[in-house]
Parts: C-alpha cells; sequence; structure tokens
C-alpha cells in the first residue's frame, strides 16, 4: 500500500503517469496500475483522466495534502537510513591468527586506517584453531576450512607452504621421505602434518617435530636453534 501512495504523489505532481513513472523508475502500466488499486482501495477517484494529462479530483487534492509531506518526509529518512548503512564508518572488529594479523598485515592496516578515519578498528588476535564462531566478530579470517561452522565462509586466498633448511643447517639436504623423517625439524601447529607433492606424486608425512608452535614467528626463531 505504501508503493500505491508513492505512486499517487508522484503523479500527482507529474500531472502524468509518463512522467511519474520515469521519476521513480517504473514502467507506466506500474504506474497506472499502482494509483488505481489505490483508487480502488479507497473506493474514491483520485484523478481526472484526458488526453492533456491527470488532474487531481477533490477527493485526489484532500489525500494529496493529507500524504504528501508524508511521503517526502519517509523517503528522505529511509535515504539517509540507506547512506548510513552503506557509509564506510562505524567500529568494525576483525579476527586473525597472530602470525597473520602482525607483521604481514601491517602496512595494510596503515593503508586501512589512512583510506577510511571515519572506521573504528579493532584487530583481535587469535590462535589459528580458534573456534571463530565463539569470537564476537564481524570478520575473521583463518586458514583452511572449519566444517559444521555457522559461519559464512569465503575463500580469499591460497598460502602454499613449503620446507626450507636453517641458514645454519650443516647436513645433507633429504632428498628422500626415509631421510627427510630422520632429520630434526621444527613446524607451525596448523602446519605440522607435511604433504609433499611432486609431479603427480604425492605423499604425507606424519612427523615427528622437534618443536612446535601456534605461532609461525616463534617456529621461525626455533628454526635457526
Amino acid at each position: 500500500m505504501l508503493d500505491n501512495f508513492k505512486a499517487f504523489v508522484a503523479a500527482a505532481e507529474h500531472g502524468s503517469f509518463t512522467s511519474a513513472a520515469r521519476s521513480m523508475g517504473m514502467t507506466i502500466s506500474t504506474m497506472s496500475r499502482r494509483v488505481h488499486e489505490l483508487e480502488s482501495h479507497l473506493g474514491v477517484e483520485l484523478f481526472h483522466r484526458s488526453t492533456q494529462g491527470l488532474s487531481l479530483t477533490i477527493t485526489g487534492k484532500t489525500y494529496f495534502q493529507e500524504c504528501a509531506s508524508f511521503i517526502h518526509e519517509l523517503n528522505t529518512r529511509l535515504d539517509n537510513l540507506q547512506k548510513s548503512i552503506t557509509s564506510m564508518e562505524g567500529k568494525l572488529t576483525v579476527a586473525m591468527p597472530t602470525n597473520i594479523g602482525s607483521g604481514p598485515l601491517n602496512e595494510f592496516w596503515e593503508r586501512f586506517a589512512t583510506r577510511y578515519p571515519q572506521i573504528v578498528l579493532r584487530i583481535h588476535l587469535t590462535d589459528p584453531l580458534d573456534d571463530m564462531s565463539l569470537v564476537p566478530v564481524d570478520i575473521g579470517i583463518q586458514s583452511g576450512t572449519r566444517r559444521n561452522s555457522p559461519l559464512v565462509q569465503k575463500r580469499i586466498g591460497a598460502i602454499t607452504p613449503v620446507i626450507v633448511a636453517s641458514s645454519t643447517f650443516s647436513g645433507e639436504i633429504p632428498s628422500e621421505i626415509e631421510a627427510l623423517n630422520q632429520c630434526p625439524s621444527v613446524a607451525a601447529d596448523l602446519f605440522s602434518e607435511w604433504k609433499l607433492v611432486n609431479g603427480d606424486r604425492n605423499e604425507v608425512v606424519q612427523k615427528q617435530h622437534v618443536h612446535t608452535s601456534n605461532d609461525m614467528n616463534v617456529i621461525v626463531s626455533l628454526g635457526s636453534v
């Protein structure tokens, strides 16, 4: 019914269904139908229709005087509400693992804060395996898919893990899986299971690491020991 009143006000102000329909981004038939539905609901004729256009009946003038200002005020408030919803301002809480949020993304956060000064940003650093559905945040970034999660998940990129040797490593670089199993190693919890790919060959290595941690920076430090 509200759309019908909007169509009526537009038609009264423009004096024709054609101009009113164009102003509201709808077809002429839709504009005419909405006005007709309003007239049927009220049980009165609101317009005199002629080849010269539209003119309000006495009853139509009364309805226009009563509702036009309210319709315009409502449109203004709805427009302001839409702008408020879509504007880049307010509070934004983002959660992500420490080794991603602190260090690799420092430059990004600086650019973001400069570009959107009206956003109050809170960065919540977490353990990589934390259940993000239990953290009160707007956006969460994690590695891997979380099954049975109530959250909407979207893939934003990929990380390809690689095995590297410490600069202090003095032994022979393993070339076979058996030798790799015997070589001391450190690993982040998220990448403790090594999935090796060589052409069409895939191997999963359940390796016993000397040191592990849920923080990648800690592992990088331990790798030089």
